[in-house]
C-alpha cells in the first residue's frame, strides 16, 4: 500500500502544528523543575542578591560594582577578616544609578556601601560617560 504524497504531507502538517501546541504545554511543568538551574541568570542573579541584602541584619558592609566585584571580590573572605556582614552586589554590568537606588531601602545606620567602579569610569574617552559615570568617578 502506498502513500500519496498529498497524505503524507499532510501528516507531517499535523505532526508538526501538534508539536508547536504542545511545546509549551509541555516545556511549563520543565521550567518549574529546573528553576533552580536556570537562576543564575543576569536579573534573577540580582533578585537574590537584593533578597540576600534584605535578610542581612544589623550593621553590614555592601560592596556594589560590576564584574570585577562579581568576580573579583569573595564576601565570606571579607566577612571573615572584617567581622563585618558582607553583601557582594556586583554584577557584570549595568548602571550604578540603578544599583545604588535598588539597595538604597536596605542602608541603615552604620552600613559601609564600597563602590567599585569598572575601569571605563577612569578611562581617556572619560568625556563619553554619561553623567552618572562623571558624578561617581569624581
Amino acid at each position: 500500500m502506498r502513500i500519496s504524497k498529498k497524505k503524507s504531507l499532510l501528516r507531517f502538517w499535523c505532526k508538526l502544528l501538534a508539536a508547536l501546541l504542545l511545546f509549551p504545554i509541555l516545556s511549563y511543568p520543565l521550567s518549574l523543575c529546573t528553576d533552580h538551574i536556570l537562576r543564575n541568570g543576569y536579573l534573577n542573579a540580582y533578585e537574590d542578591k537584593l533578597r540576600i541584602l534584605a535578610q542581612t541584619e544589623g550593621r553590614k558592609t555592601m560592596f556594589v560594582g560590576g564584574s570585577s566585584v562579581l568576580f573579583g571580590l569573595s564576601a565570606e573572605q571579607y566577612e571573615a577578616l572584617s567581622g563585618e556582614k558582607t553583601v557582594n552586589m556586583g554584577l557584570n554590568a549595568g548602571p550604578y544609578d540603578v544599583y545604588l537606588s535598588s539597595i538604597e531601602p536596605y542602608i541603615g545606620e552604620g552600613d559601609t556601601v564600597i563602590l567599585a567602579l569598572e575601569f571605563e569610569a577612569y578611562g581617556s574617552e572619560w568625556y563619553k560617560m554619561d553623567q552618572t559615570y562623571l558624578d561617581l568617578a569624581h
